[in-house]
């Protein structure tokens, strides 16, 4: 079996939307004090099961998520998608693969449920169909 790529990392302080460490486990763990890369991934383990709030941990593999100033990074990078800017073009722009940029448009866009939706209750709304 091949290595494994390490995953890239970005923690961000909750109180203050401060990035507070950016890189390996091991690197994330050193700059935030802790002892070895044990306890970075604890704290990680606390987030993502909801018990710790000092932390948001952010990683290469995570979609956009919802964390402090990502939802406008969101409806920027959809923005860019609808004036037609390249993949390539935008990738440079935010610093982002592709293929994350791709996932970040496609949950952007309105599926067909939603359009029905939102059309029905308009009409509803006026009475008409």
């Amino acid at each position: 079996m091949g290595k494994r790529a390490k995953r890239y990392y970005t923690v961000y302080l909750c109180k203050t939307d401060e990035v507070i460490a950016q890189g390996t486990a091991e690197e994330c763990a050193k700059q935030m004090g802790f002892s070895q890369a044990n306890s970075f991934f604890s704290s990680l383990v606390k987030h993502k099961n909801g018990k710790a709030h000092k932390y948001i941990f952010v990683s290469d593999a995570d979609e956009l998520e919802e964390v402090p100033g990502r939802v406008e990074l969101k409806r920027q990078i959809y923005k860019d998608f609808l004036k037609g800017v390249t993949w390539e073009e935008m990738s440079h722009k935010y610093g982002y693969s592709t293929s994350m940029l791709k996932k970040c448009v496609s949950s952007m866009r309105p599926t067909a449920a939603q359009v029905l939706k939102e059309w029905d209750m308009i009409h509803e709304k006026y009475g008409r169909r």
